[in-house]
Order: C-alpha cells, then sequence, then structure tokens
C-alpha cells in the first residue's frame, strides 16, 4: 500500500442566493448543523481522514469564515484561505486551488452536509494505486433536487464521465 498523503479543499465561496434573507447575514458554510457551524463538520472530518493541510476558497462574507476558522488550529489542521473575488461559480473557485493544492486531495463543497461511515475506505483505491481519484456521491431518485444540485453521470464500469452542475432536463 502506498503511503498516499491527502490534502483538504473546501468551496465556501457561494452567494447563498437560494437562501433568501439568511445568505444576508451569514455565509453558507456557517449555517449551524446540530448546533455547530457546517465547515466545522469538514474540518474535523478532515482531521480524523489524517489530513492535515486545507484550502478553503472564501467569497461571500468571507471574512466571517475566516474569523471562525483562523489557523485552523481548533481542528488539528492547518487552513488556507484564498479568496475569490468574482463569484465565477464553482469551476473557476475550483481552479484557485491549483497552486495551494499540489498532491492528492479531499474537496467537498462549503455548503453540503454529509457524513462518510468509512472515510478511509473511500480514499483507499487512490491510497493503493488502484484508481486516480474517487468521487463520494448520494444516489437522489428525486429528478426536482438534481435539477437544482448536481448530476454525475458514469460509463457501464461504473467510471465518472461527467460532472454536471444543475443539469436541465427535457
Amino acid at each position: 500500500e502506498a503511503n498516499v498523503q491527502f490534502d483538504g479543499a473546501i468551496l465556501a465561496g457561494g452567494q447563498g442566493t437560494r437562501m433568501a434573507g439568511l445568505a444576508n447575514a451569514l455565509p453558507k458554510a456557517l449555517l449551524p448543523v446540530g448546533n455547530e457551524p457546517l465547515i466545522s463538520h469538514h474540518l474535523s472530518m478532515m482531521r480524523a481522514m489524517g489530513i492535515q493541510n486545507v484550502s478553503i476558497v472564501i467569497g461571500h462574507l468571507g471574512n466571517r469564515i475566516a474569523d471562525y476558522v483562523g489557523d485552523g488550529s481548533r481542528w488539528g489542521v492547518r487552513a488556507r484561505l484564498i479568496e475569490q473575488r468574482n463569484p465565477l461559480g464553482t469551476a473557476h473557485a475550483a481552479l484557485l486551488l491549483e497552486e495551494a493544492v499540489t498532491r492528492n486531495f479531499v474537496l467537498v463543497m462549503g455548503d453540503v452536509y454529509f457524513e462518510i461511515e468509512d472515510a478511509e475506505a473511500l480514499l483507499e483505491p487512490v491510497r493503493t494505486g488502484a484508481a486516480d481519484g474517487v468521487l463520494g456521491a448520494k444516489w437522489e431518485s428525486d429528478e426536482a433536487l438534481i435539477h437544482r444540485n448536481f448530476a454525475i453521470f458514469t460509463g457501464p464500469d461504473g467510471a465518472v464521465r461527467k460532472v454536471v452542475e444543475k443539469p436541465l432536463y427535457d
């Protein structure tokens, strides 16, 4: 088994336009889930996976995230904040990570709460060299929810062929 190390990346720069008034007061990554800001769950999960360096792309009300996260030491990680000055979407935010993330990485959306029973198992194909990357996803049959989020298209072998944000269907 290869000794593959991972960095962490969190995209937390969105404006929260579908959240109406809530987004004016708080960035989505700071909304509470179980009395704890969402980003705290992400940072704790990453640390539990052995991740030590986390880059966080901030934008809308990013100073609030910066104040809350600080240097990341509260979670046992080193946090690096990267500002997305212009809200040009998810792909642009991911591109801003190019210089900060120089090895395998775990990327999470800062406004999505999730739990992984065995995060180590999710990363195992990369650790062993069986795959160059993995994509954790939840099966969703409600087409209305897919329209508002992402769709992942796979081939017959289960390999990801395409990811589409807010897909349009006939």
